[in-house]
């Protein structure tokens, strides 16, 4: 995507956002893995582990489980992403975190800037046993579990 970067105030809060997506993969190694193995991903819909691979859907999630982050010599937290490109919001139910984790929001792009990206570290937890998260129209969201 071509930027002119010389409109850097009037493009401030896309400029932050992309900083802090950097940012974000670069402290999470588990998003650099060179290949994946089938139990490092899991899929989901708008239900945990219940995808929809139909043509007309407009929703999708997967998970990433740290645990085999650069091939199973590092550990990371997991991961959940869940994008809803119909044009209505959507509840999502996320699947349970791993043991002794909470689900943290890091991105959702339905929100202005600033809080549409956490700078890392400082994201925000979901109430203890909250699980269900409204996901704008046409916006991805990000957790992460620690």
């Amino acid at each position: 995507n071509w930027q002119d970067w010389t409109l850097i105030k009037k493009n401030a809060g896309l400029f932050r956002f992309a900083k802090q997506a950097i940012a974000f993969r670069h402290a999470h190694p588990v998003l650099r893995n060179g290949h994946f193995q089938s139990n490092d991903f899991s899929f989901h819909g708008t239900t945990p582990w219940k995808v929809d691979w139909a043509p007309h859907s407009r929703t999708f999630a997967f998970m990433v489980s740290g645990e085999y982050a650069k091939g199973g010599t590092a550990k990371d937290h997991t991961i959940y992403v869940a994008a809803n490109m119909y044009w209505n919001p959507l509840e999502f139910t996320l699947p349970a975190p791993p043991q002794g984790t909470t689900w943290h929001l890091c991105a959702n792009t339905s929100l202005p800037s600033p809080d549409d990206i956490a700078e890392v570290g400082q994201e925000k937890p979901l109430p203890d046993g909250h699980l269900n998260y409204v996901v704008g129209d046409r916006s991805i969201v990000i957790f992460v579990a620690k």
